[in-house]
């Protein structure tokens, strides 16, 4: 014990020697505004971030901003991704819908409109459908996407995200015909605040029946018993008569018409 507390004593400081810690070193001065301005901005890129404080703004040699946000760079500056805005903040984007009977040129149609309408995105629910279809065995699958019980909720939840997700315009072809599968999509999408641009594309039954036959030549498909493809071609009366309705509008007459100039007309209703 003896041993320890002498130890203990040893390491204690004796009071006549006060510790003494090193002097501070001078403080170096800061470079001019203009390098600080730049060193900045290459620290904290413009893209949203909170005001700076006054004092660092003074030091830059700027009045603070009056609405007490920092204005953002130009949209060139700014990365890809980081274009994508929030449509609370933007203002949202319309989405497009392109209705219309089989073989009437929604596809076509609505490649021009993605290319005339600025940051368009094309949302297919086909590509919904046949994803479905690859998931279920034959004997669930329906004849048509529009009997398909998850397809109505999976396309609106792939539109509605979409267009909440990236703040653009989407374009979304796609033939509704059943006006409670229109309801359950078109319907609920706008009832939760999605501004829903609806359009049906129309044509005279033989118009639309050539454009079915030079599909098939296309595809290399032989011709059926009613001289046109086996599935499309009998769905086109049914659709006709269907879309015509006012439910479905607005109308867009597509025969003798190309479809760039079918893509502008329907701008022009936006």
């Amino acid at each position: 014990m003896d041993r320890v507390r002498r130890r203990r004593q040893h390491l204690r400081p004796r009071p006549g020697l006060p510790h003494r810690h090193p002097a501070p070193r001078p403080a170096e001065p800061l470079p001019p505004p203009a390098e600080l301005r730049c060193l900045f901005h290459r620290l904290h890129p413009t893209v949203g971030l909170p005001p700076a404080p006054l004092p660092l703004q003074r030091l830059l040699g700027r009045p603070p901003h009056p609405d007490g946000l920092r204005r953002r760079r130009p949209e060139r500056d700014v990365p890809g991704p980081l274009r994508l805005r929030d449509p609370a903040v933007s203002g949202g984007a319309p989405v497009v819908w392109i209705n219309g009977p089989y073989g009437c040129g929604k596809s076509t149609v609505s490649r021009h409109v993605a290319e005339l309408l600025p940051d368009a995105l094309v949302v297919d629910p086909e590509d919904v459908g046949h994803m479905l279809w690859r998931q279920l065995p034959d004997h669930l699958r329906e004849e048509e996407f529009e009997l398909e019980p998850a397809w109505a909720p999976l396309t609106r939840v792939l539109v509605e995200q979409c267009a909440r997700t990236y703040g653009r315009p989407l374009v979304v072809p796609m033939t509704i015909v059943r006006m409670p599968v229109f309801e359950r999509i078109v319907g609920a999408l706008r009832r939760d605040g999605t501004d829903v641009r609806h359009f049906t594309l129309l044509a005279d039954a033989s118009t639309i029946r050539a454009r079915l036959r030079r599909r098939m030549a296309e595809r290399r498909e032989s011709a059926d018993a009613w001289g046109e493809l086996s599935w499309e071609g009998r769905q086109l009366d049914r659709c006709l008569d269907a879309l015509a309705g006012p439910a479905f509008g607005t109308h867009l007459w597509t025969a003798d018409k190309a479809p760039r100039e079918v893509a502008r007309e329907l701008l022009a209703h936006l």
